[in-house]
């Protein structure tokens, strides 16, 4: 696949306006796993945690790369604390996995399964121009945000974390209702994916989408 076969802008939470996190307290997570493993489910539930989201990743595209990722795991924990060092067998079988601040869910629950197609963006910031970076966010989701078949804004995790693999610092999920919808919205607005590109050029250091469903 091409970066344009599924490349996209999802949005931050300073782009959307969302004012505080919906979950003040608590660990919140983000594991990807390879083929064949099984999640942390299990471990962190001893924990207090719950699966807010899982399933399956098909493919990914972009500069930073996670190697094998075939699965994603969210998680919601009640305590607070460092899981990645009190609860390490959890995660002892993941690629990488990621905790920090939910500034946003809006996991849209009612539709789950093989046709919603997921995806996440992992970002690496080069914090040459804060200001123009939101700016230039702001501009391309309005855009973006008044033609057909937009995607749905469901969880922005501000990373404190990084687990198995380098620091990013923000990892984002959006989905559309099918992949046909998310192909087409994509076909039908290049101008969107020209200015995405030019947004993670002047403002990434590195990136990589992952696209996949939820189960």
């Amino acid at each position: 696949m091409s970066i344009g076969k599924f490349c996209l802008f999802v949005t931050s939470w300073l782009v959307l306006g969302f004012v505080s996190p919906v979950f003040a307290a608590g660990s919140n997570i983000v594991a990807l796993y390879a083929k064949g493993s099984t999640g942390a489910n299990n471990e962190l539930k001893l924990h207090g945690c719950a699966t807010v989201q899982q399933g399956q990743i098909f493919g990914q595209q972009g500069s930073m790369k996670i190697e094998g990722a075939s699965a994603y795991s969210v998680f919601h924990c009640e305590k607070g604390v460092d899981f990645f060092k009190s609860a390490p067998d959890a995660f002892s079988n993941v690629l990488a996995a990621f905790s920090g601040t939910v500034i946003a869910d809006r996991i849209h629950r009612e539709q789950k399964g093989q046709a919603k197609q997921i995806i996440f963006k992992l970002s690496r910031f080069n914090n040459l121009d804060v200001d123009k970076r939101n700016q230039e966010q702001q501009g391309i989701n309005r855009s973006a945000s008044t033609r057909t078949g937009h995607w749905k804004d469901e969880y922005y995790l501000n990373v404190d974390d990084t687990l198995k693999m380098e620091a990013v610092d923000e990892v984002v999920m959006i989905s559309y209702s099918s992949a046909e919808v998310a192909d087409r919205f994509r076909n039908q607005n290049q101008d969107i994916l020209t200015m995405v590109g030019e947004f993670n050029r002047a403002h990434l250091t590195e990136f990589v989408y992952l696209v996949g469903n939820a189960q």
